[in-house]
């Protein structure tokens, strides 16, 4: 697996894994969907590495919005 498929595919992981953990926020606390927010960013960072900043921006923000 390429490494730009490697790093979308943890993106869907993390996005999916907000998804939920937002059902559960009364529950869980804040702290869970903050750890997701900031593996979601560490993704981003390294996708504009790969594709440039835009692009990456682009595509992260139409995965959120597929997803949440």
């Amino acid at each position: 697996m390429s490494e730009i498929a490697h790093i979308r595919k943890q993106i869907d992981c993390e996005i999916e894994a907000m998804r939920h953990a937002q059902a559960y926020a009364i529950v869980a606390g804040h702290d869970v969907i903050t750890h997701r927010y900031e593996n979601l960013a560490r993704c981003f960072e390294r996708l504009a590495a790969e594709l440039g900043t835009t692009p990456a921006i682009e595509e992260l923000a139409k995965k959120l919005e597929e997803k949440l």
